[in-house]
């Protein structure tokens, strides 16, 4: 079951082709959604470490159209997700995908009908992450966001291309489940981008917190 996003090498992020539902709309149909969907992700300015990235957000008020359009879950896990992410509640779903020439990063937000769906949810989406990230993740807490849960990879799988660097946080404001995550390439260590990552979460946490309550 997918997290947020698709562990894949960077170098193939390029040829990767997303085939979506016709529930999952894009961003310019945002005036049909409870929250506007930019609101809800990073935007491209806050990880100026990707080097000329490029963007594509991503929005949908189907939990269907969130599992098997955004996430591209294989059909036994979306349906658990789907039936998961209705008892929460759910309201809508954004993505933001960004990729740049020195790597990549994701914004992920879901919009549930309570703060305690949402608290529960980033628990859930912090137990998914781990999976998909592999064997050997640090998971930390951040003391900069209360009950965010961090996690970086420091040994790259094989999905990742050698000596990347990757570090996930996912966290609750209000009812809003969150998740923001950096990887890049060598020359960047990987305490850079565990701070690059916890800087746009702190962020976000911010920035949405009008939105979300």
């Amino acid at each position: 079951m997918q997290a947020w996003h698709r562990v894949a090498p960077l170098s193939a992020i390029v040829s990767l082709v997303i085939v979506f539902l016709a529930a999952a709309v894009p961003a310019s149909g945002e005036g049909r959604f409870a929250v506007a969907p930019q609101r809800l992700v990073a935007t491209v300015s806050w990880f100026p470490d990707l080097g000329q990235p490029e963007s594509r957000l991503r929005a949908t008020r189907s939990a269907s159209g969130w599992a098997f359009g955004i996430l591209e879950d294989p059909p036994a896990n979306g349906r658990q997700e789907v039936a998961r992410l209705k008892r929460e509640g759910f309201v809508e779903g954004v993505h933001r995908a960004i990729t740049g020439g020195k790597g990549r990063a994701f914004s992920g937000a879901l919009v549930l009908r309570t703060a305690h769906a949402a608290t529960r949810e980033s628990e859930t989406k912090a137990s998914e992450e781990q999976r998909e990230l592999g064997a050997g993740v640090v998971r930390f807490a951040i003391p900069t966001i209360p009950g965010g849960i961090g996690l970086t990879q420091p040994h790259p799988p094989a999905a990742f291309t050698p000596a990347e660097s990757q570090t996930s946080v996912v966290f609750a404001v209000g009812r809003c489940t969150l998740g923001v995550g950096l990887r890049l390439a060598p020359p960047s260590s990987q305490s850079a981008v565990q701070h690059a990552a916890i800087a746009a979460a702190v962020r976000l946490r911010k920035a949405v917190r009008h939105a979300c309550h």
